[in-house]
């Protein structure tokens, strides 16, 4: 049997069944474990009940590209600077949060 590495806790089942289907897919051997103890959540520590995908430590590298691309970027709509007061607003905001100037 192969060195298997934790490759990702899921914070929910249904994140652990999808990216395992695109492992699977990628032809990466994929274990998921834990999926009993989801709901003791709150019975057990919050960590200890969260889904975990382990793959062959041999297929590391290439399973962390796959869940690079299951998460996409980090930052879709990244923060912008106002353009009247040079102040930074989160993303989604139509007007400075500063001035009220339209961003």
């Amino acid at each position: 049997m192969s060195e298997e590495v934790l490759l990702y806790r899921a914070d929910h089942l249904a994140d652990a069944w999808l990216l395992r289907r695109q492992l699977e897919a990628a032809g990466i051997p994929v274990r998921l474990a834990g999926e009993a103890l989801t709901g003791l959540a709150g019975a057990i520590p919050i960590g200890d009940a969260r889904p975990m995908l382990w793959v062959p430590k041999a297929h590391e590298a290439d399973a962390r590209a796959v869940v690079d691309r299951f998460h996409g970027p980090e930052l879709v709509h990244p923060a912008r600077r106002c353009p009247a007061c040079g102040e930074e607003n989160p993303a989604g905001f139509a007007i400075c949060w500063n001035c009220e100037a339209p961003l």
